[in-house]
């Protein structure tokens, strides 16, 4: 059973990374490079804080990798921009990097989980302003892979809980926020 759930987080965490990078490759969904290239670096970060904890890597490793195609795909379409806002997020997540550096890696997984909803800022306001940039199936899968992450944690620590369910609470404000698209037309 553990393995059957562990093969449903994998899959449901890398499809919306297809699904993200076809749809920037093709124009049809915007996405937020400053979030994504944050997200990049804090889950690689959470991921050394979650390996030096012994918990359980599978959904960060795919979050990693998945991140660093989605931000690739962003700056081959040339989809960035870069305003005070992100210049400020960046600084806060900056300050969550330092405890991390100073702190070890219980604190850095603690803290990394902050920085990661701190970056996601950017991507909540762009698609609160305008939700037919967001695929709101793709943030369902994250959502989903989140979830299952948590039912499928060995454990009630913080490196095996908490940046699963961090990630499904945010990856569902998201979904819930594109899916206003129906209504705006």
């Amino acid at each position: 059973m553990k393995i059957l759930l562990l093969i449903c987080i994998i899959v449901t965490a890398i499809i919306p990374y297809f699904q993200l990078c076809i749809g920037i490759a093709k124009d049809k969904v915007k996405q937020n490079f400053a979030t994504w290239l944050l997200w990049l670096i804090l889950d690689s970060v959470v991921l050394m804080g979650i390996i030096a904890q012994h918990g359980d890597i599978a959904l960060f490793s795919v979050f990693t990798a998945g991140t660093f195609a989605v931000t690739a795909v962003l700056i081959i379409k040339q989809q960035f921009s870069w305003k005070w806002f992100e210049t400020l997020v960046t600084g806060l997540v900056v300050v969550c990097i330092i405890i991390y550096l100073t702190s070890g890696p219980y604190m850095a997984v603690i803290a990394t989980t902050v920085a990661l909803n701190i970056a996601g800022i950017p991507q909540i306001v762009l698609t609160y302003k305008d939700p037919k940039t967001a695929s709101a199936s793709a943030y369902f899968f994250f959502m989903s892979s989140s979830i299952l992450a948590v039912i499928n944690a060995p454990a009630w620590t913080v490196p095996d809980r908490l940046p699963q369910i961090s990630a499904a609470i945010f990856c569902l404000i998201v979904f819930l926020l594109s899916l206003r698209r129906s209504k705006e037309k």
